[in-house]
């Protein structure tokens, strides 16, 4: 059983600040309870915590878990959690995936590495708990993940603008 803040969270993130140190946002909060758990821990075909709210009423009988599952997901995709940021689609309104975020590239000290791993074992969790996490991820990082080919077209995924410059100087004969 976990205690979540979320009010705290709340306000936090509507004052536009950003939890660079994963200390208030609800993700943080899930990560500094669990994070530390064995491995095992997170192997299980359910819910692998119950949830408290801070100064809520509130009784896990699934509902607070889907919230705080929730939660993380509109956390990882905004400003408030520095691991993702809006793909270049998205930040000029063109080309396809216009709603998705990508890897902040420079998410790379160590605690946002563990941050990162930590995502992955809750990813983990989602599939065994049939749990979708609803993130906004285009195919370009699910081709990355997978360690697959990586093509141009999935560079326009992302950056519908930089594709049209690659084509302009692959093209300069015409």
């Amino acid at each position: 059983e976990i205690s979540i803040d979320r009010t705290k969270a709340m306000r936090h993130k509507y004052s536009g600040k950003v939890d660079s140190q994963a200390l208030v946002s609800v993700f943080g909060q899930l990560y500094r309870n669990i994070n530390k758990n064995s491995p095992r821990s997170f192997r299980n075909p359910e819910r692998i915590f119950k949830v408290v709210f801070k100064g809520e009423g509130s009784t896990d009988a699934g509902g607070p878990y889907n919230e705080v599952m929730s939660t993380i997901c509109d956390e990882l995709m905004s400003k408030f959690i520095p691991l993702f940021i809006p793909s270049q689609n998205n930040v000029h309104n063109v080309g396809d995936n216009r709603d998705a975020w990508l890897i902040n590239p420079i998410a790379d000290n160590t605690l946002h590495i563990d941050l990162f791993q930590f995502l992955g074992k809750l990813m983990g969790v989602a599939i065994r708990t049939q749990n979708n996490l609803n993130l906004t991820l285009p195919p370009l990082f699910w081709k990355r993940l997978m360690i697959e080919e990586v093509t141009v077209s999935d560079l326009k995924g992302v950056d519908e603008c930089c594709f049209q410059m690659l084509e302009i100087l692959r093209n300069l004969d015409e």
